[in-house]
């Protein structure tokens, strides 16, 4: 995604440059935030983002333990239940 964000803003600095040949990548993301629609968000709504992001998290973390767990069992030879 990140490349994609990147090749964007320089198709934006290569098509400018005839007619503003200092334009900045900072420029094109300041140009961006000012075009592009915002979701009005309140302070609840973040935290309540955040959770969703933890709770995906951890259950992700746990599911790396319980996968690893179930190598080392295969690994001395022990069948996993």
């Amino acid at each position: 995604m990140v490349m994609v964000a990147m090749l964007f803003i320089l198709e934006q600095r290569l098509l400018s440059k005839e007619f503003d040949p200092l334009i900045s990548c900072s420029n094109i993301v300041q140009i961006l935030s000012f075009l592009l629609p915002k979701r009005a968000v309140t302070i609840d709504e973040v935290f309540r983002q955040m959770k969703v992001q933890h709770k995906r998290r951890q259950a992700s973390i746990e599911a790396a333990y319980r996968k690893q767990f179930r190598e080392e069992l295969v690994s001395v030879g022990v069948a996993p239940s």
